[in-house]
């Protein structure tokens, strides 16, 4: 997310209050995936399920997909999902910079899941 800083400060201090908050969930998930911990269950369960996804380049790797249960976006909508930060495709998960993802089957029959390096 760009945030605006004008000459007087930011444009829209909410807006820069609601990115840090979501820059700390993404640090503090990393911190406890780097000692281990994987997402809960309950967490990946009230995770939006995305689904008939792919992996796109928008400048940064992010995914496309249907997603029908997004807490913020009305649903059921095709979406593009904010820069993947973690990448746990073998177990069913991506971590985006703003929430997990539970990922549905992938798009086309003959897609294979992407990798991350």
């Amino acid at each position: 997310m760009m945030l605006l800083f004008e000459e007087d400060g930011f444009k829209d201090a909410a807006a820069v209050w609601r990115e840090i908050e979501s820059l700390e969930a993404l640090a503090h998930d990393l911190r406890r995936m780097l000692r281990g911990g994987a997402p809960t269950t309950d967490e990946i369960e009230a995770a939006p399920l995305i689904s008939a996804w792919i992996a796109v380049d928008r400048e940064v790797p992010a995914l496309v997909g249907k997603v029908g249960d997004h807490p913020v976006l009305p649903g059921p909508r095709t979406v593009t999902t904010s820069e993947l930060a973690v990448w746990g495709v073998d177990r069913g998960w991506v971590r985006t910079s703003s929430r997990f993802y539970k990922l549905g089957e992938a798009f086309g029959s003959n897609v294979s899941r992407a990798r991350a390096t």
